[in-house]
């Protein structure tokens, strides 16, 4: 799904290229069932929430909730990272064939 780059600007007050920025960010590396993972980074942090919120939060429907929505920027770089580590490996692996 891709995200709404205008509501970001809008809700949080962002510039064009952050917001494209974090919309792939989100396109690219949110994988099915994240919502979860980002419910329990909120319960650590002390913020109740549930899916439904996390995907509003997301698709940028609703009122903005800056504290949910920094978690699952982070939750979607830790992804990008692992991506990327992966993709090295695997890299490194076939150019040693």
């Amino acid at each position: 799904m891709k995200t709404n780059i205008n509501k970001f600007q809008a809700l949080y007050d962002m510039q064009l290229h952050k917001a494209e920025k974090i919309c792939a960010l989100f396109d690219e590396h949110l994988y099915h069932g994240y919502a979860k993972d980002v419910i329990e980074l909120a319960a650590k942090a002390g913020i109740k929430t549930n899916s439904q919120s996390v995907r509003n939060v997301r698709n940028g429907f609703g009122v903005a909730n800056l504290p949910l929505f920094n978690i699952i920027i982070e939750l979607a770089k830790e992804k990008e990272a692992e991506y990327l580590i992966a993709k090295e490996k695997f890299k490194n692996l076939t150019t040693t064939i």
